[in-house]
């Protein structure tokens, strides 16, 4: 007789959670502020912290060690991804992604329809960056 085996695959744990804490967008959206729930280490969040703004758990990525911190703001479409780190005031928003090691930070705004990709930091301290497709 043949035994079988079930193995049950656990869900991924999460890195952040949505807050009841919340700020409306330019556009009327409103954003909710995260809290780390596992600390990342490479960037110094303590599971705890409180982090930015985000619409939905789909503009930050629940892998990796992307974040949006301070009163960094990320709604519509737009990704955070890879090791970026969104922090400051600055505004991800539209269709952008953010990804791979790119910082996006000051009072700096990031939107439109281009996905913005980079392996090396890059910080867009003073930065307006409207993006088209």
């Amino acid at each position: 007789m043949e035994q079988t085996q079930t193995v049950e695959q656990k869900a991924p744990a999460k890195k952040y959670e949505l807050t009841d804490e919340t700020t409306k967008s330019w556009d009327g959206r409103t954003l909710h502020r995260i809290r780390a729930l596992v600390a990342i280490a490479s960037i110094g969040v303590a599971a705890g912290e409180l982090g930015g703004f985000i619409e939905a758990e789909t503009n930050l990525e629940q892998s990796g060690n992307a974040w949006v911190s301070g009163n960094a703001r990320v709604s519509g479409n737009a990704r955070v991804s890879g090791n970026a780190w969104v922090s400051g005031n600055a505004w991800v928003s539209g269709n952008a992604w953010v990804s791979g090691n790119a910082r996006v930070s000051g009072n700096a705004r990031v939107s439109g329809q281009r996905i913005y990709a980079a392996q090396s930091t890059l910080d867009l301290t003073r930065t307006s960056m409207p993006c088209s497709a």
